[in-house]
């Protein structure tokens, strides 16, 4: 069976490295900076700003329980997250280097990259919206991660 995977709160926990990085650069984030693009609350000056600070916090980076399986299965990886935020990733966690990961996926593509790696499979985000939409557009199945 074909699995695929969101990186952020499925494979690693970013939050608080990315909440210390934007504080750091003097940026303030919502609540919910975690679940929407950074173009939708912060310049992108701001933003090139908490991925410097970012290199500071890489300790915060933590692994979570479905990278061992991602690992095993050498399953897809698919994020929203920005070249720069899955490098500092990859320099924090160096076992992600083994996994193909396709990162600054909105939802138009991350569906589009779901279909392309096949008619059906599982899979796994902590987003209730993608979740629902992997469901309703795509004949795979779907795991929220919490």
């Amino acid at each position: 069976m074909l699995l695929a995977f969101d990186l952020d709160g499925v494979l690693v926990d970013t939050q608080i490295a990315c909440l210390q990085s934007y504080r750091s650069a003097g940026v303030e984030p919502p609540d919910d900076h975690h679940t929407i693009g950074w173009e939708t609350w912060c310049t992108k000056e701001q933003h090139d700003a908490k991925n410097e600070e970012m290199k500071h916090h890489l300790y915060l980076i933590k692994p979570l329980p479905l990278l061992r399986l991602a690992l095993q299965r050498r399953a897809p990886v698919l994020s929203a997250c920005s070249r720069e935020a899955l490098a500092a990733c990859k320099i924090a966690i160096p076992e992600l280097k083994q996994l193909q990961i396709v990162c600054e996926l909105r939802t138009e593509a991350r569906l589009n990259a779901i279909r392309a790696l096949g008619e059906a499979g599982v899979y796994f985000d902590d987003s209730q919206k993608m979740c629902d939409i992997v469901k309703q557009e795509t004949r795979w199945q779907v795991a929220r991660v919490i």
